[in-house]
């Protein structure tokens, strides 16, 4: 997982939220590609167990960068 450092400046706010937006997305997508499979191999396995953690991560972050926009905004 990436560190992420604390900013405060909204437009810099704004790019990590819509940046890890993106990849949510695209975590989303390989999930739905993956679960959507009759079977999975173990390392298929895996990596959907690890994608789904990584998934939910990205969910809390973009709540977290939205909690944050909407303090400064107001």
């Amino acid at each position: 997982m990436r560190d992420y450092k604390v900013v405060s400046a909204p437009e810099e706010i704004e790019r990590r939220l819509q940046k890890t937006t993106q990849e949510h997305a695209a975590l989303n997508a390989r999930v739905d590609e993956l679960a959507k499979k009759e079977a999975l191999t173990p390392e298929e396995e895996v990596e959907l167990k690890r994608l789904r953690k990584m998934k939910l991560f990205k969910k809390d972050m973009i709540a977290y960068l939205q909690e944050i926009l909407k303090r400064l905004k107001s």
